[in-house]
């Protein structure tokens, strides 16, 4: 009797160690850029441009209220235990209420993916044939096509996903964004004074009521999203020092896109030249028209792209894979969640 048990347990041991080698491994820095993707961006830097320098206390307050705490308690919960929301969520309370944390999370995205795939088609527009722009066809096409392409390269598994998202970061947003503050410092560097007031008392926002609140709520709402890629802790080779160190990266990084870009905006184009509905293609056209670059402009707009496309596929991983997670110890749904 004896025999036969332990060679089952034989069997079993290869079976983990087969499935362990079969695990695909992501670096934690490709892991940081996810999640930096998947919240940050630069659409939102010419509406908060207007605001001058207090844009910096609109962007920090909710980072010391909501951000850092969250990213505490993300790297604290994924270091101990995978799965990500849905798992905490059923460990804490109830499977039931994980599966709800998980659909909270797909819930959240029904106006995100509309919004965003109409900012691509209307980017696209802009750099292909400005007409495009107010063709409801156009970006009804754009919006299926993308969306469905989206879908099947996440399915694909989590590396692809890491690595498109990364460099749709890097292309569409890190870079853009350097450009932006380089420009900024160049035209402050040139003598030109600051269209917005750089002085101690414009680092409070004037208050306006609660249409002042519904800022700063707004700029919660911001940083949502840091809790959705440790579902792929899984992934890291030592997820309980990698995590925390990529969660961390991230946040610094998520804070130096918001206001970085949003402050180098300020400094060149007046507040009454921007407005809460200005998008970043008429800033980034604005800001090369006091260099004589506006050529730039439609290329910039690609890059933009990129870092939207890349934010999109980690919003369809991420949920996606959580949901896989709760949907019990099928095999095909674990060597799915494995890849």
């Amino acid at each position: 009797m004896d025999v036969p048990a332990e060679g089952a347990s034989d069997k079993a041991a290869e079976k983990t160690v087969a499935r362990r080698k079969a695990v695909t491994y992501i670096s934690w820095i490709a892991l940081a850029l996810m999640t930096t993707s998947s919240v940050a961006s630069l659409r939102p830097a010419p509406t908060m441009a207007v605001y001058g320098l207090a844009c910096i206390f609109l962007y920090v307050v909710p980072a010391i209220i909501f951000l850092l705490p969250t990213s505490l308690v993300s790297a604290e919960l994924a270091s101990g235990y995978e799965g990500g929301v849905y798992n905490w969520v059923a460990r804490g309370i109830s499977k039931p209420m994980g599966f709800l944390a998980v659909w909270c999370q797909f819930a959240m995205t029904i106006f995100y993916y509309p919004t965003l795939l109409g900012f691509v088609a209307s980017t696209l527009a802009y750099v292909i044939n400005p007409e495009l722009a107010s063709s409801g066809v156009w970006t009804a096409i754009v919006i299926v096509v993308v969306y469905w392409t989206g879908v099947w390269v996440s399915s694909r598994g989590t590396k692809g996903v890491a690595g498109l998202a990364s460099g749709g970061l890097i292309i569409g947003t890190l870079i853009p964004g350097a450009v932006l503050v380089l420009l900024g410092a160049v035209f402050l560097g040139q003598g030109n004074p600051s269209a917005a007031p750089m002085t101690a008392s414009n680092l409070l926002p004037a208050w306006a009521g609660l249409a002042s609140l519904v800022l700063i709520v707004n700029n919660f709402l911001s940083y949502s999203g840091m809790e959705m890629n440790a579902v792929h802790v899984s992934s890291l080779r030592e997820p309980g020092k990698e995590f925390p160190k990529a969660i961390f990266f991230a946040s610094g990084l998520v804070m130096l896109i918001f206001i970085l870009p949003a402050l180098a905006i300020s400094w060149v184009v007046p507040a009454e030249q921007l407005s809460l509905t200005a998008g970043i293609m008429q800033a980034f056209e604005a800001i090369f028209a006091n260099f004589g670059i506006q050529w730039l402009t439609p290329i910039f707009g690609l890059m933009i792209v990129a870092a939207s496309l890349g934010g999109m596929l980690t919003w369809l991983a991420g949920p996606s894979k959580a949901c896989c997670s709760s949907r019990g110890r099928r095999d095909t749904c674990r060597r799915s969640c494995r890849r």
